[in-house]
C-alpha cells in the first residue's frame, strides 16, 4: 500500500498533532503507512509513540538573527513567513531542499499537512497534497496577497520581498514559481478542520468549516463544583504569576502546561494544582471543567465551544489574538493579559451569568449544526487522492 507523509513545520501545542495522528490511525488502518516530520518532536512524541508511527524532524530554519519562528509582532501570514526566513533566499533554500531529500527519500504517495507552508512549496506539482487545520496557514490561493489581519510593525517583510525570494528558490530548483504569494498553497485541497472563529479568513471564503477532526462533544452539564481547567505555555516570564493569579480565585484548578521542565513542576507542587503529566483527550478534561483557561489555539477552544464551557483567553501571538478577539465578541469568553489580570478576569468569568448562557447557546447551535464529520470527509479524499496518482 502507500506511504502518507504527515507533516506540520510552524505550529507549537499539540491540537495539531492529536487531529494528524487521528487521520493516521484511520488511514494506517485501511493497509497504508504513515510517517511523520513535525518542527516540536519532543512535545509530539507522547502522543506517536502508542503507535510506532515513523517520526522525522520536519525542515525548520533555527537562530535566525533576532527573530523567534513565529513573531509575535507579526500582523499577516507575509510577516510570520518572514520571520521565519522566507524573505532570504539563503535561508528559505535549504529548508525547502531538506524538504526535497526527504521526499525522495520517503516517496509518499500523499502529503497531509497542517502549517507546513515550505513542504507545500516542495510538494507542489509533485506530489498530492491535502492540507487540513484551522485557518492562518491556509489562505485563500486564489488572493493577490495575505490578508493584512492587523496593521502591519515597522521592519517586517514585505511582499514583494517574500515572493522574489520564493521565485529565486524555485528557479534554482528548476521548478515554476508562484506568481502570487497565496499561490504557494494551491498545492492542493483544503480542509478546514476548525469552527469559524479560528479561522482568520472566514469572510473571505466559500469553502465549509468542517469542524475538527477529534470527535465533537456534546453540550456536557455543568460539574458538581466549580473547577478550572488551564492548558498554558510554561516557557514564558507569565507563567508564575497567572498560576498565582489564577490559585487565588480560590476555585480549584487542574492544568496541562506545555514546555514544563522538572524544575517548574517541583516548584509548583505548592500551588494547589493538579499538573497533568500528559495531555488528555479534551472530552475528558471538559467533562470536569466549568471553565477553560487557554491561549486561543483551535483544538481545545473547539472543543470548549462545543461543550458549553466559557473560556478565558490569554493570547499570546496574531492567530491566538484574532481567535480570542472572535470568541470574545460571541460572548463565550473574555480575554487577559498574563499574571494578576488572568485571576480578575477568571473572577468575572466565574460570576457572568451571560457567558454561561452564551457558551450553552453556542453549543447547543453546533450540536444542531452536526452530525461533524471532518474524519470522514478528509480521508474520503485522501484515499480519492491516492486512488488517483495524480498531484491536484
Amino acid at each position: 500500500m502507500s506511504t502518507i507523509l504527515f507533516a506540520s513545520e510552524l505550529r507549537a501545542g499539540i491540537g495539531h498533532v492529536r487531529s494528524l495522528a487521528a487521520l493516521a490511525r484511520e488511514l494506517s488502518s485501511r493497509g497504508h503507512s504513515a510517517v511523520f516530520a513535525l518542527g516540536n518532536l519532543a512535545e509530539a512524541w507522547p502522543l506517536l509513540r502508542p503507535d510506532a508511527f515513523p517520526l522525522f524532524q520536519a525542515p525548520i530554519q533555527l537562530n535566525l538573527p533576532g527573530k523567534p519562528i513565529v513573531d509575535p509582532a507579526s500582523r499577516s501570514l507575509a510577516h510570520i513567513l518572514g520571520a521565519a526566513g522566507w524573505s532570504q533566499t539563503d535561508f528559505l533554500e535549504p529548508v525547502v531542499r531538506a524538504w526535497d531529500g526527504l521526499l525522495d527519500r520517503l516517496k509518499p504517495s500523499l502529503v497531509v499537512t497542517d502549517a507546513a507552508p515550505a513542504l507545500c512549496l516542495a510538494a507542489r506539482g509533485t506530489v498530492p497534497v491535502a492540507q487540513t487545520g484551522a485557518g492562518l496557514f491556509m489562505p485563500p490561493p486564489d488572493q493577490a496577497e495575505f490578508p493584512l489581519l492587523q496593521e502591519a510593525p515597522s521592519g517586517a517583510a514585505t511582499p514583494d520581498e517574500l515572493l522574489d525570494s520564493v521565485s529565486e528558490v524555485q528557479r534554482r530548483r528548476g521548478r515554476p514559481a508562484p506568481v502570487r504569494l497565496p499561490a504557494i498553497f494551491d498545492a492542493g485541497p483544503q480542509f478546514l478542520t476548525t469552527f469559524v472563529p479560528f479561522d482568520p479568513y472566514s469572510s473571505l471564503r466559500d469553502r465549509i468549516h468542517l469542524g475538527p477532526v477529534d470527535s465533537v462533544p456534546p453540550p456536557l452539564p455543568p460539574p458538581d463544583r466549580p473547577c478550572w481547567f488551564a492548558y498554558l505555555d510554561a516557557d514564558n516570564a507569565g507563567i508564575i504569576p497567572t498560576l498565582e493569579a489564577l490559585v487565588a480565585v480560590g476555585m480549584p484548578g487542574e492544568a496541562f502546561l506545555r514546555s514544563l521542565t522538572r524544575v517548574q513542576r517541583e516548584d509548583f507542587a505548592d500551588f494547589g494544582i493538579r499538573l497533568l503529566e500528559a495531555p488528555a483527550p479534551p472530552s475528558e478534561l471538559l467533562a470536569r471543567a466549568s471553565f477553560v483557561v487557554h491561549h486561543g489555539g483551535s483544538g481545545l477552544g473547539c472543543a470548549a465551544l462545543a461543550a458549553g464551557r466559557p473560556q478565558l483567553l490569554v493570547p499570546r501571538g496574531l492567530e491566538q489574538a484574532l481567535s480570542a478577539a472572535n470568541l470574545a465578541a460571541a460572548g463565550v469568553g473574555l480575554i487577559a493579559g498574563e499574571g494578576k489580570e488572568a485571576g480578575d478576569v477568571l473572577h468575572r468569568l466565574a460570576g457572568s451569568k451571560a457567558a454561561a448562557e452564551a457558551a450553552q447557546s453556542e453549543a447547543s447551535r453546533i450540536r444542531d449544526a452536526g452530525p461533524w464529520e471532518a474524519r470522514d470527509q478528509v480521508i474520503e479524499a485522501c484515499l480519492a487522492l491516492l486512488n488517483s496518482g495524480e498531484n491536484p
